[in-house]
């Protein structure tokens, strides 16, 4: 059995996904091979030519950068970040699980697109306001070899090489780890890898854009991930709505389906909970929301 954690990324199954128990099963692909399968796809399947993922990818930028949805995330995070005692060159931002954003067309823009997009925008501001590159960090395990190259040659976006499955701890650096729509594993992960950096007297800023973790507070999940179930009493959740979308939905594709259900998790600045609970014996690559 594979220990990597496999995505679905046609935006059709990630929405079934995210109201379903788990992720599809599926074998994993090597980018050369997912590369060699779309070689021939046409801008209706899968972009392959930089220049157009460019173009169309300012598109999507400029369609937000404007929008009240955009303007209410980074509001947030600048507050955040800016109460900070650490420097604001430490400020990063780490992006997991947004799917194929190549698989596109020029008149229906994909979610995973959106959400890219959007994550451009913020580190583009947050470097403003802090006059400091904010590195941004990107795991997906469906990328396709073009993705990876597009992503570090013109964005300059670093490509993780590892798969560590949500378990990077910050390590006293500010962070936004942005996963919108991943599974509920992954923000374990998450809060597991950086227990005890929320637990610090000099707790560092960290901030997670992506489900509602309430909403996995049910006796199931509760037994399956003790982290969560645990900080939750410290969580302050922000709804952000639909309706600061409704100035982009001219935009071509459904960009209120990529960020559907989106909250900003905020974590208390002073968390006493002791040691770190332990987590049921079932391992990440025996969970079926990661396979």
């Amino acid at each position: 059995m594979s220990n990597e954690w496999i995505s679905v990324s046609r935006d059709d199954k990630k929405r079934v996904m995210r109201k379903g128990a788990g992720w599809r099963r599926r074998r994993p692909m090597t980018a050369a091979s997912k590369d060699a399968r779309y070689a021939n796809s046409s801008i209706d399947d899968y972009v392959h030519d930089q220049k157009v993922m460019l173009s169309i990818l300012s598109d999507c930028q400029r369609v937000l950068a404007s929008s009240r949805f955009h303007q209410r995330i980074f509001d947030v995070c600048g507050t955040s970040f800016a109460h900070s005692d650490t420097s604001p060159a430490c400020l990063q931002i780490i992006c997991y699980g947004i799917g194929n954003f190549s698989r596109t067309s020029s008149t229906n823009y994909s979610s995973s697109l959106w959400q890219l997009a959007e994550v451009l925008c913020l580190r583009q501001e947050l470097q403003g306001k802090s006059a400091y590159s904010v590195p941004l960090y990107f795991y997906d395990p469906c990328s396709t070899n073009f993705e990876q190259v597009f992503l570090m040659e013109r964005l300059q976006v670093e490509v993780l090489a590892d798969n560590d499955r949500g378990r990077r701890a910050i390590e006293g650096n500010p962070t936004l780890f942005y996963m919108p729509h991943c599974p509920a594993r992954l923000y374990e992960n998450v809060l597991s890898a950086n227990w005890d950096e929320l637990h610090s007297e000099t707790s560092t800023p960290l901030l997670i854009l992506g489900n509602s973790l309430r909403n996995y507070c049910n006796p199931l999940y509760t037994l399956k991930f003790p982290c969560m179930k645990s900080l939750l009493p410290y969580t302050t959740e922000i709804r952000l709505d639909d309706k600061t979308l409704d100035d982009c939905k001219i935009a071509p594709g459904n960009i209120v389906g990529a960020f559907n259900d989106t909250y900003l998790t905020l974590f208390a600045s002073v968390i006493k909970l002791g040691p770190q609970p332990t987590s049921s014996p079932e391992r990440d690559d025996e969970d079926p929301e990661l396979l």
